[in-house]
């Protein structure tokens, strides 16, 4: 018996992380979700069975498959907060998870003493890691 792999897809939706399966021809009865803290699994088995009558011939091709898809979860995803929908072959789980942080350059203001005098030398002047002056 030769194994099938749906096509899955995840990604990060605000506060929401969304894994979904395209599984054709499957009902909700035959799929089934795990989740634990670290990952979300999908697993199942497809029967396919395609019957063709013509001219006199009938062909009838079967296929079955079973899968097991392990999609890691982001780190801080609530796997208590998952849910899952089936609708027209599409299985689709969302999770909670903290939102993607989006890097952004910001300027750092600098806080400190006021600047030093240089006086007319350039020789810094009331700098105690200066040293003495002469």
């Amino acid at each position: 018996m030769r194994g099938w792999t749906p096509d899955i897809e995840s990604l990060q939706r605000g506060d929401q992380f969304i894994v979904r399966a395209d599984l054709p021809g499957m009902k909700k009865e035959d799929i089934n979700v795990q989740i634990t803290d670290q990952a979300v699994i999908v697993e199942g088995e497809r029967h396919d069975e395609r019957r063709d009558e013509r001219d006199g011939f009938y062909r009838t091709e079967r296929s079955y498959g079973r899968f097991c898809r392990t999609v890691p979860l982001p780190d801080g995803a609530i796997a208590e907060t998952a849910s899952a929908s089936f609708t027209n072959g599409v299985l689709e789980i969302t999770v909670q998870a903290p939102p993607k942080e989006v890097t952004r350059g910001r300027r750092v203001e600098i806080r400190g003493a006021e600047p030093l005098d240089l006086g007319r030398s350039g020789a810094r002047v009331n700098d105690p890691m200066a040293g003495p002056i002469d």
